[in-house]
């Protein structure tokens, strides 16, 4: 068996008589026995072992944990977002989701042993090809992709890539508008469809798509409201959410509620002074919302409406009503995009006016 270095972490080693991957626990001089070496499943292993260990040591990677592969390198940037991508519930997030899938994607195309030396351009062409022959969505292909470069990032940060290498990595060429499928977007609900659809939603849904649209805020905002979240000293009131999409970043977060938000919440506000606004335990499910709102679609006999529209509901009947798009971008909570964007910051009086008037 390979000798352990205490100062790297645990490395993913073959037991040549019987093919299995295996680590040693530093702890307790433990062999642990992941599997068919080289198998996705023993990739996988190895990687939610090392993720255990990290989480029981208290280890983040320096450099002494300099991986020779880029699955090595993968799989110890996982390691280290699985500590970041964490709700407060202490569930992982959707970032995280994407960049496990990042990493998986390494050891689809082949890649897991390559010596992160000898990485370069021609093998993130490969992953993007590999990815494009599978038919994604130019916007999937280059969110997987831009993972992959954030692990590089992160390598280059503890000097275990050459900077000059990294620069070269980064400046990959992008797909065009034609290169790959677009992706598929997503149409508001149309207003006749959306009343029918409220009126055959059961009542105790019914605060919650309120909120949902005329806040304009993500689905696992409107699910997931605490009273302590909200402030209700002045109007509009403002919901600020713990847990929200770009917590890991270490971005805040402040939605306004107007008067319909207002109403529709005050019952509950009433019987609940901490804890989750519509459950007494626990959140409630995407996977539960979603069924309710297929089901009273069905009844209502109109075509089916995700909750995933209401969001693109709102901000279309905004941009209806004559709403500035920065206006627009404020109240829905989006990071600003273009020079421009970050020149022109909404002031709260302007949102607060606009949330007032149609929320």
């Amino acid at each position: 068996m390979a000798k352990y270095r205490k100062s790297k972490l645990p490395s993913l080693c073959l037991h040549k008589p019987s093919g299995q991957g295996y680590v040693t626990d530093p702890r307790n001089k433990r062999v642990v026995y992941l599997g068919r070496h080289s198998t996705a499943d023993c990739e996988r292993a190895y990687r939610e072992w090392i993720a255990e260990y990290i989480k029981a040591t208290g280890r983040t990677a320096s450099r002494a944990d300099a991986p020779a592969s880029l699955g090595g390198l993968m799989t110890i940037w996982l390691a280290e977002m699985d500590k970041k991508c964490r709700k407060v519930t202490g569930k992982h997030t959707g970032e995280y989701s994407v960049c496990d899938r990042a990493h998986s994607l390494v050891g689809e195309v082949g890649l897991e042993g390559l010596p992160l030396k000898d990485l370069n351009r021609n093998h993130i062409y490969q992953i993007r090809d590999h990815l494009l022959a599978k038919g994604s969505a130019r916007k999937t292909i280059h969110e997987y992709v831009r993972r992959i470069i954030r692990a590089c990032s992160f390598a280059e940060n503890r000097e275990w890539l050459d900077t000059n290498q990294f620069l070269r990595l980064s400046r990959w060429e992008k797909l065009r508008p034609g290169d790959a499928p677009p992706p598929k977007e997503l149409e508001a609900a149309g207003e006749y469809h959306l009343k029918r659809m409220f009126l055959k939603l059961p009542v105790k849904w019914r605060p919650i798509l309120i909120l949902h649209l005329f806040s304009g805020c993500r689905t696992e905002n409107a699910l997931a409201i605490r009273a302590e979240e909200i402030d209700c000293s002045k109007k509009p009131w403002v919901f600020k959410p713990v847990q929200h999409k770009g917590r890991h970043r270490g971005h805040s977060l402040e939605i306004m509620l107007g008067p319909k938000c207002r109403e529709a919440l005050k019952p509950f506000i009433k019987e609940t002074s901490s804890g989750n606004l519509w459950r007494k335990k626990g959140e409630i499910m995407h996977q539960t919302y979603r069924k309710a709102f297929a089901r009273a679609c069905e009844a209502a006999g109109v075509p089916n409406i995700s909750p995933r529209q209401i969001r693109h509901t709102a901000a279309s009947f905004l941009v209806n009503n004559g709403v500035p798009e920065s206006v627009i971008a404020s109240i829905l909570g989006h990071r600003p995009g273009t020079i421009t964007q970050r020149y022109a910051k909404v002031e709260d009086k302007v949102r607060a006016k606009v949330v007032e008037k149609f929320g």
